[in-house]
């Protein structure tokens, strides 16, 4: 077999291993900026995928780390966008922390980690 076919052959295949990798689905945007330093909290927490997803777990964990409780069931079916209702927190650092699965059946696994401080007094 010629040199060129060989390689043409090789290249084809890199692709093909590349391709199913990056369909898999990531965080399109949140309602708190990873990293973010804020001083109100919103009501919810609001992650968006780049594709639908089923969210099968999300958990907050603060600082120590300790599992914050949440009233969140994860809904049935896949969606791009969940929201996640949030509990009043004292000031601190805090990770949102879940579990997703592409309809590929595909698991994956994403965190979020933002700071709550104090409101500033005038």
């Amino acid at each position: 077999m010629p040199l060129f076919k060989i390689l043409a052959s090789f290249a084809i295949a890199v692709m093909l291993a590349v391709a199913p990798a990056s369909a898999h689905v990531s965080l399109k945007s949140s309602s708190i900026t990873p990293g973010a330093v804020i001083e109100t909290l919103p009501e919810t927490l609001t992650v968006t995928f780049t594709k639908p997803v089923g969210l099968t777990e999300f958990t907050l964990e603060n600082a120590k780390p300790e599992v914050v409780p949440l009233s969140f069931t994860p809904p049935k079916g896949m969606k791009k966008s969940f929201s996640v209702p949030l509990p009043r927190l004292t000031p601190g650092s805090y990770t949102a922390k879940w579990k997703t699965i592409g309809k590929d059946g595909h698991a994956m696994t994403g965190k979020l980690q933002f700071e709550l401080r104090a409101p500033k007094t005038p």
